[in-house]
């Protein structure tokens, strides 16, 4: 099953691609789906299926740590944010 959070709309506002203001569009955006992913986690692990279902959280880019324009960050085609869990994923070491 794949999902698509925040992929339409006025960027800035509506998408993760923050150009503008990164600390309230991100912090907007972690909000919205941040309980979901929390419940999808637990009702996984709660049934037992975490053991042998991955889940994935990613972006399609990362960031730089640089704006040309404003108070985002801007696009990092070389690197992307993710996190994994269940299906025995070990924690790095």
């Amino acid at each position: 099953m794949q999902l698509f959070h925040g992929g339409l709309g006025v960027q800035n506002l509506d998408t993760w691609d923050a150009h503008e203001n990164i600390t309230e569009n991100h912090g907007r955006h972690a909000a919205e789906c941040g309980s979901a992913d929390a419940g999808l986690l637990t009702d996984l692990k709660a049934s037992g299926l975490l053991d042998t279902t991955l889940v994935m959280w990613h972006g399609e880019f990362g960031r730089m740590p640089i704006s040309q324009r404003g108070l985002g960050r801007d696009h990092n085609p070389g690197a992307m944010s993710m996190w994994m869990a269940g299906a025995k994923i070990n924690a790095a070491r």
